[in-house]
C-alpha cells in the first residue's frame, strides 16, 4: 500500500486496482499506472480540449508530487501506454495518424484525439526530467515491442539537459497476428511531435527486459525469444544488448 496515494483512488482496503506503488528501500520507487481507466476525451465548449485527459486530476497530481519529492536514489514511471512511440492508433498520447498515403502524419485531425491527452503526456515528462539528480526513465509493455529511446523535446517542452529514457519492455507472449504492423498495418514510429532518439528501435519480437538497479546506475538487458525455440530455452537466453545508465549523482 501506498500512503501517497490519494483515497479516492483506492478501490479495496488500501490498494487500487489502476495505481499503485513499487518500492524497494531507499534503492527504487516506480508508479504504475492505467492509462484508459479513466480516459476522457471531452470537450469543453469554451476550449475544446481544457476537460480531456488521459489520468485525472489526482493522478496527475500524485505522479507529479511523488516524482518532485520522491527519496528513492531511482525513481521510475510505469505507465501502461509508451511515451516516444506511437503505431497511429487512437488511445495513445499522440495525435499521429495515418494520412491518405497510409504513412503517420500530425498534418491531419486524429479522430477522438483531444489535445489535453499530450498536454497532460508534456506535463508529465516535464516533471520528470526536472528531477536532474535522478535518471529519468520510463518503462511500459505495451506496442508489442522491445526498445529504448531518450526523448529531448516534446512541442514546445524542452527536455534537453535531462532526456527522458523511454523502454519498451518487450511482450513475451504475443501470437503470430498480435503485432502491431500486422493486425494495424503500422509498426512502432517515434511520433513527429518529438525531438527523439531510438537506441535499440522498436522489435516485433516476443522477448523482455531485465532492469538491475545498484546505488550507482541501472543497467538494462534485453532479450529476444522465439517461440519455435521452446519455453526452457527462456531462461538460457544471453540478452542481444545491454546499456548501462549512470545515476547523475553517482
Amino acid at each position: 500500500p501506498d500512503r501517497h496515494l490519494p483515497r479516492e483512488l483506492l478501490a479495496a482496503g488500501d490498494v487500487s486496482r489502476h495505481f499503485g506503488t513499487l518500492r524497494f528501500g531507499q534503492l527504487l520507487e516506480a508508479w504504475l499506472y492505467d492509462c484508459r481507466a479513466e480516459l476522457t476525451n471531452d470537450r469543453d465548449p469554451e476550449t475544446g480540449h481544457a476537460e480531456s485527459r488521459f489520468l485525472s486530476p489526482g493522478v496527475e497530481a500524485w505522479l507529479m508530487a511523488r516524482t518532485r519529492s520522491g527519496d528513492a536514489l531511482h525513481q521510475m514511471h510505469v505507465p501502461s501506454t509508451p511515451v516516444l512511440w506511437t503505431a497511429g492508433k487512437w488511445a495513445e498520447w499522440y495525435p499521429d495518424v495515418h494520412d491518405e498515403g497510409g504513412k503517420l502524419s500530425v498534418e491531419a485531425d486524429k479522430p477522438w484525439w483531444p489535445a489535453g491527452w499530450g498536454e497532460q503526456h508534456d506535463r508529465l515528462l516535464a516533471a520528470i526530467s526536472s528531477r536532474r539528480d535522478r535518471i529519468p526513465l520510463v518503462a511500459s509493455g505495451d506496442l508489442h515491442a522491445i526498445g529504448i529511446g531518450r526523448i529531448h523535446r516534446s512541442r514546445e517542452v524542452d527536455l534537453a539537459a535531462n532526456p527522458v529514457v523511454s523502454v519498451l519492455t518487450g511482450p513475451i507472449s504475443t501470437g503470430v497476428l498480435g503485432w502491431p504492423s500486422r493486425f494495424r498495418g503500422q509498426a512502432p514510429r517515434p511520433s513527429l511531435t518529438l525531438d527523439a532518439e531510438e537506441w535499440i528501435p522498436p522489435y516485433e519480437e516476443n522477448g523482455f527486459t531485465l532492469l538491475d538497479f545498484t546505488p550507482e546506475a541501472v543497467t538494462l538487458s534485453f532479450f529476444r525469444w522465439l517461440p519455435e525455440q521452446g519455453l526452457d530455452a527462456i531462461a538460457a537466453l544471453e540478452p542481444f544488448e545491454t546499456r548501462t545508465l549512470p545515476r547523475p549523482e553517482a
